[in-house]
């Protein structure tokens, strides 16, 4: 799949294309970034002026054209801390959007760290141990630290809540090495999961089963 991440930032508007596939790093193709300095437009009232919106659509519309040019499939767009800290920000965006056919998002400022802080992650490795992420923008600051990847259980219950008949364990005090950590606990939950007949039964192992008989 062909996806492009439009950051609207502070300082820049920046396209990056990349080809995902599942299992497989991202691929990058296709970059395009345009200065804009959507600070600088700011007016007394915390409003962005009707240059510097013109300036951000002409951006946007351009990196819009580009990504439909080398055929992205996806486009996630998203805006930080220049247009939504603007007290016109939130109309700005709608027009956007209704124009260009996309759906901006404005990032909060924990959404933001938490993002980064991923990025920084899985970049580094679990081997680099606990990690300080300082992202110093054009209109912001964002700091976050830990051991982890910043996710809570409830991206867990989503997953869980999304597979039919699936069953949810939940193991307090250990790490994404649970496995290792209370192996005899895993293998207890995982044979009790299998006692149940009614667990999800995959698509391979029918399908093989139904070859089979009909070579008989």
């Amino acid at each position: 799949m062909r996806l492009g991440v439009l950051d609207v930032g502070s300082n820049t508007i920046h396209l990056q294309v990349v080809d995902t596939h599942p299992g497989a790093r991202p691929n990058p193709t296709f970059n395009h970034k345009e200065e804009l300095s959507l600070t600088e437009y700011l007016t007394e009232e915390n409003r962005i002026s009707e240059e510097g919106i013109a300036a951000l659509r002409l951006a946007i519309k351009n990196a819009v054209a580009h990504s439909k040019n080398v055929k992205t499939e996806e486009l996630l767009p998203f805006a930080t801390s220049a247009l939504r800290e603007a007290a016109n920000g939130t109309e700005i965006i709608a027009a956007i959007n209704k124009d260009y056919e996309i759906d901006l998002q404005v990032l909060t400022g924990e959404e933001e760290a938490k993002l980064t802080f991923l990025a920084a992650r899985r970049w580094f490795g679990w081997s680099s141990g606990r990690l300080l992420v300082i992202d110093i923008g054009g209109g912001s600051l964002e700091i976050a630290s830990g051991d982890d990847e910043p996710f809570s259980n409830h991206h867990t219950i989503e997953l869980y809540e999304a597979i039919p008949n699936a069953r949810l364990a939940i193991v307090p005090g250990t790490s994404h090495f649970v496995v290792k950590e209370k192996s005899k606990l895993v293998q207890d939950l995982i044979k009790d999961f299998y006692k149940n007949l009614d667990f999800p039964i995959t698509t391979w192992p029918r399908l093989r089963k139904e070859q089979t008989e009909k070579l008989n």
